[in-house]
């Protein structure tokens, strides 16, 4: 038998919409893929990668739809025992994976991509794709066997290990032409095959049937001689097999393609039960843009052509519950509210906008993803979590929670309110409590705040979407910079959304990207699908940025005006091939030093002389150096040890290891203690680190006494003038981890 579940629905963090199949185990996964899926799947246990055999990918073939594809790739790759996956889509799909050519995976990703054009059949089910065309008579696609483009099938088999030393090759720089395909939208019309009838031991024990290996023989479909000679066919004891219901998954984006599958008879196939027996009645998944409303007279014409019996399925942006969906994140934040308002302000929501479900003659449920995360209403979860804490927390813990009411209202003026807004801290792959690497930073100008990201992981344009809420145009609008460190996908898979979002929201105005050339290929590629990317995006190599005050492309003086920039460097990076950190300094002297992925880098650290904030990785603590040195990071210690060297006056530290779950156990860092004991906890140096091993002066005790450190934690916003002091962080988190509350 087939159990079928709703495992995500649309949000403001997760614009997916994803159905799965388990049968008895094995499962098959129907629908969008989008940013942050595989990060919701893990956190919610709805589906044990190792289990699922089959992708289908529904809709346009765009990256809002496959964008989280790579990261579930990544996860099904790193499970045990996994040996691959098949991946089937629209006749892009293959395209859109062989795009990721340049990303350099951390091991081989080992992944079958077809074009789903006939049908597809396996000992589970038989699935039938039905591509709505738009323009195309008939409005469904033909088979077609033209077979992959070479360009593609050798991109799909480069696929690399971040191993692989090698710069891209004169191959990987091509632009990866997109096939002539028109508009078209994939969906499916799944049958499952018969369940087995029941064995009737009651039955074959009366015709003389021994139990035991006899009882197996039937089963396997080989007919049984009793000692009394009597043959015993399977069919004599084994109940007829009985048919599954069919389930049809419609991914209509908007109402043109509504139009083409209204006139598509989604009946026609696979009618082997019947359709009037509640419990074999099709199950449809109805995916629909916003520009489709489902209870309009035709809309709802076009569901009461399915039996009465049908159960209907709505995944509709404007009707299904803007859940948090990362629930146990968004209860940390919550609970470091409690501590400092000002770093963590509530993440905004768009609650207002959901729409009732009207009555209606057709039987339709929200395809909503069960259990139902925290609702949006993080202010009750917050006085829950307050009147909770204040009943068992030590008097110590309780002063500071009394004051956490308190918000300095400053001017943006003045370095000190330089902001850095941490959507994501965490390293390799999301987790539960952390995302992959993004980091912005507000430097106050003349018109307000200039900004600059640093990174870009998957998911990253969605966290900054719900921390800001309504607000969001306002910090986009800010941002003129984005720098990608390299190629690692924790970094950059995140890239494609947040400037597809900055576009559609900032109508005018470029915005720049400095990057391996990499991902410059990467752009191309996409925009021939995002085509405002060509005009709206300006790109810099950052090779070309290696020099000092380096000018050598035209759009360099452009970026200095842009950012009121007094200078930017980029460094290579101690990490895999290539990789860079960054020096940025503003007209107004504020001199900002972004390590990137890194090992201890003597040339980074002297480039950054006399940063006001150095923003340093700390993947690992001091005791997983040997870790640290074979994976090319820094550990926690290498990092302040690096900052001291460069006299800066704030560090924050991020690109945090999953091991450490909620909060690493280096929060509230005693500087001078871990300088001090630099020479042995950092014995077994490599060559890169060797230049922090040597004896502490009077000078670097002093910086130890002033500079201010503090651990980046998700979705936390802090001043330069806040910075440090995390105290009690921890201790809180054990007491919010006891209490007995799930939702809001």
């Amino acid at each position: 038998m087939v159990s079928v579940q709703v495992v995500a629905h649309p949000t403001t963090d997760l614009d997916s919409s994803l159905l799965r199949l388990n049968f008895s185990g094995t499962e098959f996964l129907f629908g969008r893929f989008s940013e942050g899926i595989h990060r919701a799947l893990a956190e919610h246990g709805h589906v044990r990668l190792s289990r699922v055999r089959q992708v289908f990918l529904t809709g346009q073939t765009t990256w809002t739809q496959v964008g989280g594809l790579p990261g579930f790739l990544i996860g099904v790759s790193d499970t045990a025992g996994k040996k691959g996956l098949s991946v089937f889509g629209g006749r892009n799909a293959p395209w859109a994976i062989a795009t990721l050519r340049g990303v350099q995976f951390r091991q081989k990703i080992v992944v079958d991509v077809h074009y789903a054009e006939k049908e597809i059949v396996n000992k589970f089910m038989t699935v039938l794709p039905v591509e709505l065309v738009l323009g195309r008579v008939g409005g469904v696609a033909d088979a077609v066997e033209d077979g992959l483009n070479s360009k593609i099938e050798r991109s799909l088999r480069r696929i690399r290990s971040t191993d692989d030393p090698r710069r891209p090759s004169e191959d990987e720089t091509f632009i990866l032409s997109l096939p002539a395909t028109g508009h078209s939208s994939m969906c499916y019309i799944i049958q499952p095959h018969p369940a087995p009838g029941r064995f009737n031991v009651e039955q074959a024990q009366l015709l003389g049937v021994p139990p035991g290996p006899a009882f197996g023989q039937l089963r396997k479909g080989m007919p049984y001689t009793t000692e009394s000679g009597t043959v015993v066919t399977p069919e004599m004891v084994i109940e007829p097999p009985k048919p599954s219901a069919q389930i049809i998954v419609l991914d209509l984006p908007s109402q043109a393609y509504f139009n083409v599958a209204n006139h598509f008879d989604w009946l026609r196939t696979f009618q082997t039960s019947d359709l009037t027996d509640p419990g074999k009645a099709p199950t449809v998944m109805h995916i629909l843009g916003p520009d489709i409303d489902p209870f309009s007279e035709q809309y709802t014409q076009f569901m009461k052509s399915f039996p009465s019996t049908c159960n209907h399925l709505l995944s509709h942006p404007l009707y299904v519950p803007d859940t948090i969906t990362f629930s146990r994140s968004a209860k940390l934040t919550t609970a470091l509210s409690l501590l400092s308002t000002a770093r963590f302000p509530l993440s905004g929501t768009t609650s207002d906008s959901q729409k009732e479900l009207p009555r209606s003659d057709v039987k339709v449920a929200l395809a909503i993803a069960e259990p139902l995360t925290f609702s949006n209403e993080l202010d009750v979860l917050r006085n829950q979590l307050l009147s909770a804490v204040s009943e068992v927390a030590p008097p110590s813990l309780a002063a500071r929670i009394v004051k956490a009411d308190i918000i300095k209202q400053s001017s943006p003026a003045g370095i000190g309110n330089v902001e850095c807004v941490c959507i994501g801290t965490g390293s390799g792959s999301p987790s539960t409590f952390k995302n992959v690497i993004g980091t912005i930073v507000r430097i106050p100008s003349r018109e307000g705040y200039k900004s600059l990201l640093f990174d870009c992981g998957e998911a990253t344009y969605y966290g900054l979407c719900r921390m800001y809420g309504a607000g969001v145009a306002a910090i986009l609008q800010e941002i003129k910079v984005i720098f990608i460190s390299h190629m690692h996908p924790d970094h950059h898979l995140g890239l494609l959304s947040f400037l597809n979002g900055w576009i559609q929201v900032i109508e005018t105005g470029v915005i720049y990207v400095i990057a391996p050339a990499s991902i410059k290929v990467w752009l191309d590629d996409w925009s021939q699908i995002y085509l405002k990317l060509t005009v709206r995006v300006q790109f810099i190599d950052s090779e070309s940025l290696t020099g000092t005050n380096s000018l050598s492309d035209a759009r360099i003086p452009e970026l200095y005006t842009a950012m009121d920039l007094a200078s930017i460097q980029t460094i290579p990076a101690i990490h895999c091939n290539p990789a860079y950190s960054v020096i940025v300094t503003t007209t107004s002297q504020f001199k900002l030093s972004y390590s990137g992925d890194t090992r201890p880098n003597k040339v980074f650290a002297a480039a950054a002389s006399n940063s006001t904030l150095v923003i340093h990785e700390a993947t690992l603590d001091d005791a997983l150096l040997a870790d640290a040195i074979r994976k090319r990071h820094s550990t926690v210690t290498e990092a302040l040890c690096v900052a001291m060297e460069s006299r800066a006056m704030n560090v924050l530290m991020t690109h945090i290891s999953p091991r450490y779950p909620m909060l690493p156990d280096f929060m509230c860092i005693d500087v001078l203690q871990r300088v001090l004991t630099a020479g042995q906890t950092l014995a077994n140096e490599d060559e890169h680190g060797e230049f922090l091993l040597r004896e502490i002066s009077e000078d670097d005790k002093n910086w130890c006494e002033k500079v201010k450190v503090t651990v980046a934690v998700d979705g936390m916003l802090v001043k330069l003038s806040e910075m440090g002091n995390q105290e009690g962080w921890s201790d809180l988190l054990k007491l919010v981890s006891a209490l007995d509350i799930e939702r809001a």
